[in-house]
């Protein structure tokens, strides 16, 4: 849509040719005001001192959801609006057709989604732009893994994301085309690394354990055994490599073996993509929330080659 404020051709004349066409679909300069308040009702060139006015409403490892308030965000197109009206005529006929235009500025809005294709309210089938809400997120997560998923869902439905930025590099911003009532974070799968976890439970604190797993299969073995992690004296944060690999062969030879190859103790030690997990859980343990992204089978999938 064409708002081109103080030209020759008046604000009445721009909404009738507007109102003209089947779509919102008008000249150059119109669809570029339209794409820049789309982009302002999704606070892309919003100052963050605006959205986080104080560094204490968002700490570090901290994550904040929120909704977009409608009347704000109407509130900041109005105003923008009004910058280009330079006489009573605009401004008379800006308030008298302002529904219309609303109409416009909400597909426009619609179209700010990765790829561009306009999303329809959730469950209307009309124009009525949908509720929009979302997180930011201040993490180290967020600039140790910048691939970092994100999947909100309300009821069965997987909720589109209609922005997901890194406004920092420990911060990051999604906003949803609904209000999810489920939602997940998750480490990107190419991200597969080697490490060894952190204590639970009854287990010592500052401890870190391995759980073992079948060379065979790869999957945790029976029981559940555990061997907990030496470290390198005088090398804090350094494995001791050989002693781990003496203690698993000593302690867990039912398991492992008597022997352990290079490989099999890169098994061992083979950390999966964690997924975080927000909303309604069942059982509502640790485990349940911050749990692995999908199974070694599923991993082992993945590399099956195909004949042909």
């Amino acid at each position: 849509m064409k708002f081109v404020f103080g030209s020759a051709v008046s604000l009445e004349a721009q909404l009738d040719a507007a109102k003209a066409k089947p779509t919102v679909s008008l000249p150059d300069a119109s669809e570029s005001v339209l794409e820049w308040l789309g982009r302002l009702r999704m606070l892309i060139g919003v100052p963050f001192s605006y959205l986080v006015p104080d560094d204490g409403l968002l700490r570090p490892e901290t994550i904040r959801f929120f909704y977009l308030d409608r009347n704000w965000t109407d509130a900041a197109v109005d105003g923008a609006v009004a910058a280009g009206t330079y006489g009573t005529r605009d401004r008379v006929t800006w308030q008298q057709r302002h529904a219309e235009a609303r109409d416009a500025v909400d597909e426009s809005e619609r179209r700010q989604r990765p790829g561009g294709e306009s999303v329809t309210a959730a469950g209307s089938g009309t124009a009525k732009a949908p509720t929009l809400s979302g997180f930011l997120l201040r993490s180290r997560a967020v600039s140790g893994w910048p691939g970092l998923h994100v999947r909100g869902f309300r009821g069965n439905r997987r909720l589109v994301i209609m922005r997901m930025e890194r406004l920092a590099p420990a911060v990051m911003l999604v906003i949803f085309d609904d209000i999810p009532d489920r939602m997940e974070i998750e480490e990107p799968r190419q991200g597969i690394q080697f490490g060894v976890r952190a204590a639970r439970n009854a287990e010592p604190a500052d401890s870190w354990w391995v759980d073992v797993r079948d060379p065979a299969t790869g999957v945790e073995a029976t029981g559940n055994p555990k061997e907990r992690v030496p470290f390198r004296d005088g090398s804090a944060g350094v494995l001791h490599l050989t002693e781990l690999r003496r203690r698993l062969t000593t302690n867990h030879g039912s398991v492992v073996g008597s022997t352990l190859s290079s490989a099999e103790l890169a098994l061992q030690l083979l950390r999966y993509p964690y997924q975080q997990r927000f909303g309604t859980v069942a059982g509502g343990s640790l485990e349940a929330v911050l749990d692995t992204a999908f199974s070694f089978e599923e991993l082992s999938g993945w590399l099956v080659v195909h004949d042909g």
